[in-house]
This record gives structure tokens, sequence and C-alpha cells, in this order.
């Protein structure tokens, strides 16, 4: 009886295996664990055609201490796309180690044509070596644990990456411009990390020569509201050197703790700071290439956006196709802890001026805008020739909140 592979998602690979067309997904576990189903260890010198000839995607989900079943990659096909890495390597142990890039090796023999790649492991716990060998043609990776300066580096010389996730937790003593990274082929970079370590990444570690798309997640860790906000507005600086961006996606996340607070209680809720939306944000209005843009921004950064601070916005970005601006949507109520319409969108006449200065602009989501009764009649009367300017443009979506406020 030969060792076992655990297949997670059997009833999908059941349903599909027969059928004539569409691809087939499964997770397979090396070692002896749970037998969901026996694979010969004969399968290994399998010579004949692909077993699963239509297989796009492998997921390794945990490795054990026993002996791999050799036959388990007899079942990756040639055909096999995307690799889902999710063995996590927690403790440094040699001879695991050994067995990861084995595994590692073994897949990429059995699917040289691999595209893309999700990691629950570091980087350097492959090494750069295994991962240039294997890695040519690999054009997305995504990596899960938060990456220093070498593990940067081990990704840095894979001559087709296109697509790169990451989150960081850079060390003090990361070297800086001395030793920048440059990555040649990068075109979309998604990145997580406090706004600090953002900054460095953008500016002293990292040299994009093709960035077009940028998204870009930061962390706050409980940290003051106004140190937050200037660490933001100089992470925005560093982002408006990146002038060859056409996306760029801003939000922000509580994020992972450092392994120093990873114990206790930690609070979640930090006191705002009040602040023009301009004076926040004012060096993303350089990036005038930008036509895809989503920028989020937490309750704790009290914005107060008006009239002119829309327009400023769209005249900077007049290749404006899409704008996601969400700026502190609800905001409690002290008393009855209750949620309320916060309206932080600014005026809604406003919205006229995306569309006399932005032709190209197909979706406009806004956050909550004040509509007093009294500026009803002018807003109509200023906003009757924008609508009418959208209405010929085909598959506009205008999607904006309208508070009830009165004036």
């Amino acid at each position: 009886m030969g060792q076992g592979i655990m297949i997670c998602s059997l009833s999908k690979l059941t349903s599909n295996a027969g059928s004539s067309g569409g691809d087939m997904t499964f997770d397979i576990a090396c070692g002896m664990g749970a037998i969901l189903v026996s694979i010969p260890t004969s399968l290994a010198s399998w010579k004949h055609a692909p077993i699963l000839p239509k297989l796009s995607s492998v997921a390794f989900c945990h490795l054990m201490r026993q002996d791999l079943c050799p036959g388990a990659f007899a079942l990756i096909s040639p055909s096999v796309r995307k690799l889902n890495f999710s063995i996590k390597s927690v403790h440094a142990w040699p001879p695991f180690d050994e067995k990861l890039r084995f595994v590692f090796s073994r897949t990429f023999d059995a699917a040289p044509q691999i595209e893309g790649i999700r990691l629950e492991l570091l980087p350097t716990r492959l090494g750069a070596p295994l991962l240039q060998a294997h890695c040519s043609r690999v054009r997305h990776i995504e990596v899960f644990p938060q990456l220093d300066f070498e593990d940067l580096a081990a990704l840095a010389e894979l001559p087709a990456l296109q697509h790169l996730s990451v989150s960081l937790d850079l060390k003090p003593s990361t070297p800086e411009v001395a030793s920048v990274l440059v990555f040649k082929s990068v075109t979309t970079l998604a990145i997580k990390g406090i706004w600090t370590e953002l900054s460095r990444a953008l500016t002293a570690i990292m040299r994009l020569l093709v960035l077009h798309s940028l998204v870009v997640e930061g962390w706050h860790h409980g940290d003051p509201a106004a140190e937050l906000a200037r660490d933001a507005t100089e992470c925005f600086r560093t982002i408006s050197g990146h002038i060859s961006v056409t996306s760029l996606s801003i939000s922000t996340d509580y994020g992972r703790l450092p392994e120093n607070l990873n114990t206790g209680c930690v609070m979640y809720g930090i006191a705002d700071v009040e602040m023009p939306l301009l004076d926040f944000m004012h060096p993303l209005l350089s990036l005038s290439a930008l036509r895809d843009v989503s920028l989020s921004f937490p309750v704790y950064f009290n914005l107060a956006c008006t009239s002119s601070d829309l327009r400023a916005i769209a005249e900077s970005w007049p290749a404006l196709e899409a704008l996601h601006l969400l700026v502190a949507e609800y905001r409690a109520d002290a008393d009855s802890f209750e949620f309320k319409l916060h309206p932080s969108g600014g005026p809604l006449e406003a919205i006229a001026h995306f569309a006399r200065h932005c032709p190209r602009l197909r979706i406009l989501h806004l956050s909550a805008m004040e509509m007093g009764q009294d500026a009803l009649a002018a807003a109509v009367g200023l906003l009757g020739p924008a609508l009418v300017s959208y209405q010929d443009r085909p598959r506009v979506s205008v999607d904006v909140h309208i508070s009830s406020h009165t004036s």
C-alpha cells in the first residue's frame, strides 16, 4: 500500500475529472496523515500521458516529518499554471528546509510553465539560487509573511516578475541607498506595512523601473492619529515620485502586530486628527497620468473636504476614468454609541468639477456629501449642464451618498 496524499477539494476534483472542459484544482499534503486517497508509490515512475491533463493549479497544504510520497508528484501535470505553496515553516530546522526545497523543485520539474506563486514562507527559506533556477517564467508572486531586505532581494532577480504582493517588516539595520534593489519588470506592486516602512521601501530600497499600478495598505498599530497623518503624507510624497503610475489604491488597516507586541490586549480605537483633505493628500496631485484611483481614508483622519479640494483633484487628474474617494464615512456619537452619517465628501455641487475637467470619467464614488435645502436650487442649476455631459458618455456610474444635512 502506497503512502497517502490528502486531496482537500475532493468533491471539486471528482466533479470535473470526467468533464470535457474546464480547469481542475486540487490541494495536496505530502506525507503520512489523514488519508483520503491512497496514491501508489509506483506512480513515481509514471511515463505515460498526464493523469490530470486539465489541472491548472496546485496547493501544498502541509508537510509532515515522515517521508514524502513520490507518487504525489505524478498528479502534477504540465498544464499547471498556479502554485499555492501554503506550507508554513515556523521553525528553522535544516532537514525540514531541505524537504521544502525538494518539494518546490519537484513541482517545477513536473510543471515548468507555472506563472503564479503564493508563498506562506519567507523566500530566503527556499533560497535565491533555487528561485532563480525554477522561477524564470513566474509573473505573479504573493508572499504572506512580512519581508525584510534579504527576502525582497531574493525576488528582485526574477526576470519575468510583473505582479508582486508583499508586506514589510524592515529591520532598523536594513541597508539603504547603497543596496537598492532593482525590479526591472514589475508593473504592479501591492505593498503593506506601517507608513514609515512603506516610504523607506519605495525610496531607498526598491527601484521600480516600469511600475504602472500601485496598491498601498498603511498599518496604524494604534499609534497617535496626528503622527500617522504626518507619516502617511510623507509616504504620499514618496509615491508622487512614481510618475508613470496610472492606477493607485490607498487604504488603511490595523495591520499585523510586531512580534514584540503580539501578546496581551491592544486598544484599537485611537483619537482622530482634524485637517483639510488637500493638506493631507496634496503630494498625490502631481500624478497627472492617473486613470484609476481608489482612496479610502479611516475615521481617525477627520478630513474636511471642500468644493475647492474636489476641483483641485479634478484639475490635477484629467485622465481619470474611475475615482473612489471615501473619507471617514461614519462617525460615532459618543453619547449614544450609535453610528451617524457624517457628510465628509464636500458639497454636492462640487461633482460638476469632474464633469468639466475629467472627460474620460466613467465611475465616480464619493463619500456622503452636503446638500442643504437652501442650496438645492443653486445646485440643480450648476449641475444641469454637467449631468447632461455625463449622459452622453456610455456606461457612466455616479455613486454619490447624499446627506440629509440642512443648512
